[in-house]
């Protein structure tokens, strides 16, 4: 039996992830306004059980078409034998659970396909603000179907950063920022998404951050003609022995 056409097999990934999503949007739609019950985990970082259930659904459907794939989330216990495969589903079931448990509604479902460590395609889907970021390597980005260009500015002064005011406070650094709008949501992924779509110039993530957090935005974010790196420039890469980086800038290419 012949071997399927590569572009065929990503058209098909890509649909089947595409509905997942939307039905993952619908269930954590109806926990928002249920409210959803919510606990720490053991790093102190906040869950719900709409993280879960998400989680659970979005594995179900995509492992049911693609059993051979590997598997990354926030909310699965991680298995190294992922590392064995090439095509692996890196998913954030609820990115900005904070935001989520507060009723605020700056939040988003994120799922990758990643092929030999880098994104092919992604989606970042906001139920309740009804946007639906969608890229695929090589077509460009789209917000609710239309396309979608990063931010062109080139001056960091007056830019619309989303970042910690505490973080870019002038007494941390021996050099201050320059004066800046500035505002911050609790999910880094939707952060990227309005950076892609110009509604934001930058964002930039001082902590330590992981790759689910990362891997939609990043191809949406390419795809609109934006750059996402490493504080010091480095390129991501995915499905690495460790899920973490220590941070992340994201601009267009004349700011970054």
């Amino acid at each position: 039996m012949p071997a399927p056409d590569p572009q065929d097999l990503l058209e098909r990934d890509f649909a089947i992830a595409e509905a997942a999503v939307r039905e993952a949007g619908t269930l954590a739609h109806g926990y928002f306004f249920a409210h959803a019950d919510s606990w720490e985990k053991e790093d102190s970082s906040p869950v719900s059980e709409a993280d879960h259930a998400v989680d659970r659904l979005l594995n179900d459907r995509l492992l049911a078409h693609r059993p051979d794939y590997g598997w990354i989330s926030e909310e699965t216990a991680d298995d190294l034998s992922r590392l064995e495969r090439e095509r692996v589903w890196i998913v954030d079931p609820i990115d900005g659970t904070r935001a989520f448990i507060k009723h605020r509604p700056h939040w988003v479902i994120s799922v990758a396909l990643a092929i030999a460590g880098k994104p092919v395609f992604g989606f970042l889907f906001n139920p309740i603000l009804g946007e639906f970021f969608a890229a695929m390597r090589g077509r460009g980005a789209t917000l609710n179907g239309r396309p979608i260009s990063a931010s062109t500015r080139g001056q960091l002064a007056g830019c619309r950063m989303l970042a910690s005011a505490y973080r870019l406070a002038p007494e941390r650094w021996p050099h201050p920022w320059p004066e800046m709008d500035l505002t911050r949501y609790n999910s880094f992924a939707y952060q990227a998404a309005l950076v892609a779509c110009d509604r934001a110039d930058a964002t930039i993530a001082f902590a330590r951050i992981h790759q689910w957090d990362l891997a939609a935005a990043d191809i949406i974010l390419s795809e609109a003609g934006g750059m996402m790196t490493t504080p010091d420039a480095s390129p991501i890469l995915y499905n690495t022995e460790n899920l973490r980086y220590p941070g992340a800038v994201i601009a267009g290419p004349a700011l970054h």
